[in-house]
């Protein structure tokens, strides 16, 4: 709600200037994801949502998220990008402990360009965001997570692909706000963990995107492997790997 209500606002902002293309529709998506990363218990939502693609000088807002470009020169550009999870319930390995709140990312993005021509751009992102966690009444500090990647993006027949891999690296902080089990949350079945910063896993993502006349569709998927990961010696841990999936269609006034 918060994010739409974001978007929202900033639209409203560059309605009455000239110098800016809009797209806006409307559609429903679909998306399966892991109660948390690591954790064996997969739900899915199926929601409505605005389609915003807003162009306004060196501010995109689009399915990315907003994006605010800062500097750029020879390839060299600063964004600020943002990400975050959904809520949870507490269940499987985490069953009696405090919910999940939703989070949400905010910090700048490093962008450079390796290559450029035509139809294809190919790049490295290296991200430093906070993480913030909120019930909507108030909003917490959780962490930092940094997930640099190599980015592949092709044009080919008014398809759009994407492709991206690379590591995540978060503090102590953020690993204990999804791996820690505090004295109070210790059972027979759950030991004492305090979680230390370091590696989060190798992320792979692939998504497919095409616009036919009014209408947008879209589709991706994302791997986590979460072998050799910092925090493996959580008992909230319960898996070595974590998929999310997505497909979305809207509808464009």
């Amino acid at each position: 709600m918060i994010k739409k209500i974001i978007l929202l606002i900033a639209v409203c902002s560059f309605l009455f200037s000239e110098d800016y293309t809009l797209d806006l529709g409307f559609g429903v998506g679909v998306l399966s994801y892991p109660d948390y990363i690591g954790s064996k218990s997969q739900s899915a939502v199926v929601s409505p949502y605005p389609f915003i693609v807003l162009k306004y000088k060196n501010l995109t807002i689009d399915r990315n998220g907003i994006q605010q470009k800062i500097f750029n020169v020879d390839g060299l550009n600063v964004k600020l990008s943002g990400g975050g999870m959904l809520p949870s319930d507490s269940t499987g390995a985490r069953e009696g402990m405090k919910d999940l709140d939703a989070t949400f990312e905010l910090g700048p993005t490093i962008e450079y360009t390796i290559y450029k021509q035509d139809d294809i751009h190919f790049y490295c992102s290296l991200p430093l965001r906070a993480v913030f966690s909120t019930d909507f009444s108030s909003i917490d500090y959780v962490g930092l997570i940094s997930d640099p990647k190599l980015i592949l993006n092709w044009n080919i027949s008014k398809y759009n692909f994407d492709l991206s891999a690379g590591p995540v690296w978060a503090d102590a902080h953020y690993h204990e706000y999804y791996y820690g089990v505090e004295t109070r949350y210790v059972t027979p079945q759950r030991a004492y963990y305090k979680a230390k910063g370091g590696y989060s896993g190798f992320a792979t993502a692939f998504g497919i995107s095409k616009r036919v006349d009014s209408f947008w569709f879209g589709a991706f998927v994302k791997y986590y492997d979460l072998n050799g990961v910092v925090y493996e010696e959580s008992p909230l841990l319960e898996t070595d790997h974590a998929v999310f999936s997505g497909v979305a269609a809207a509808y464009i006034f």
